[in-house]
């Protein structure tokens, strides 16, 4: 076969946590001899930027706004693309006639289409059933619902690069204590409440513990999450407790994840039951993760302390923080999940996958 020429339809180089995951795939495909061609989401207000992959071209060509996709489509089939790739989502191509009109044009047109579904909730079987695509993908916790053409993968991960805790500390200029991190926006899902609740008792047997909020605003939102953070974390404020009005960079979350003693995720539920990029971020990091103990966390099944309140979420910080072994432990756990993981290995079986349906 030549070398195949795949089309990947994402927002890719905006401020979310589909952009880093399409990205690192782009980034494997790119160093597998693929050509890879990027169709993204047009610039949208006060939406940051991550940086892009040189060599990778990108158009943008579609919004989620779009009363119709037609230069998405007229933009892939210029370029005469064997596979496309599409990152769907309901808040960006919705569940209607129009991203229903371009898979059908595009199948017209003898491109192969290979679907990311990231909304595998029932009552959207049938859509997805008549879309016809040749591969349905669902990087999820969640069955795909008996639709054709389907497969289940782990949801993959980041691999950080190697830093010590001590490397990292320096460079963030923190002390040897006790740290907790949090990531992802600031939003009513983050459970910032009930984070604070817990850590306020964890501050009284560890004076000198820290929490980093790190994941600042969210483009879209308000900064009442943040500022109600504030006045819930009182007198710990700026001493033990830390919020960022923006999101850090990805060199510093890398750091943050190297330097940090444990992960603390309180989201009671992932929308569509799969699994989120705060979580996640503990598992690139082989850190520790105390999460709430919801459907879709349930997947990681090494390196976890699931918890169901915040004073069982207290408990466990402070087992954490008084057992040096039990840290290590988790640590060692996490590094199995990571394997599991690997972006690399999820990309060698839905590469077969791709290669099978191009090649029929």
């Amino acid at each position: 076969m030549e070398r195949m020429k795949i089309g990947i339809v994402s927002t890719y180089d905006t401020l979310c946590g589909m952009a880093f995951f399409v990205r690192d795939m782009i980034k494997l495909l790119k160093a597998r001899n693929y050509h890879v061609i990027v169709f993204a989401e047009r610039d949208m207000l006060n939406v940051p930027r991550i940086k892009t992959i040189p060599d990778v071209p990108y158009y943008k060509c579609w919004s989620r706004r779009d009363s119709n996709f037609n230069q998405l489509r007229d933009t892939i089939l210029q370029n005469n693309v064997d596979l496309i790739h599409i990152v769907h989502e309901p808040s960006l191509f919705g569940v209607d006639s129009r991203f229903m009109e371009l898979v059908f044009s595009l199948k017209s047109n003898n491109i192969k289409i290979s679907l990311d579904i990231e909304s595998p909730l029932p009552q959207f079987k049938e859509y997805f059933k008549k879309l016809n695509a040749d591969l349905n993908v669902f990087f999820t916790t969640t069955e795909p619902y008996d639709i054709p053409n389907s497969i289940v993968l782990p949801f993959p991960v980041r691999e950080y690069p190697e830093i010590s805790r001590e490397e990292a500390r320096k460079k963030l200029e923190l002390e040897e204590e006790k740290i907790a991190i949090v990531t992802g926006f600031m939003r009513q899902a983050t459970g910032i409440p009930y984070i604070l609740k817990a850590y306020r008792d964890v501050i009284k047997q560890f004076p000198t513990a820290k929490l980093f909020f790190l994941g600042g605003k969210h483009p879209f939102d308000s900064d009442k999450w943040i500022e109600e953070g504030k006045i819930l974390a009182g007198k710990y404020l700026n001493k033990n407790i830390f919020f960022s009005e923006k999101p850090v960079s990805e060199e510093q979350l890398i750091l943050y994840g190297a330097a940090t003693n444990v992960y603390l995720n309180y989201r009671k539920e992932y929308p569509w039951k799969i699994i989120g990029g705060a979580a996640l971020r503990a598992v690139s990091s082989k850190r520790p993760l105390i999460a709430y103990d919801c459907y879709s966390v349930r997947c990681l099944k090494h390196g976890v302390i699931f918890i169901k309140s915040p004073k069982e979420m207290s408990e466990a910080v402070i087992r954490i923080y008084s057992d040096n072994e039990l840290e290590e432990k988790l640590c060692q756990e996490m590094e199995k999940e990571l394997q599991y993981r690997k972006w690399s290995k999820v990309l060698d079986k839905l590469e077969g996958k791709w290669k099978e349906i191009v090649s029929s």
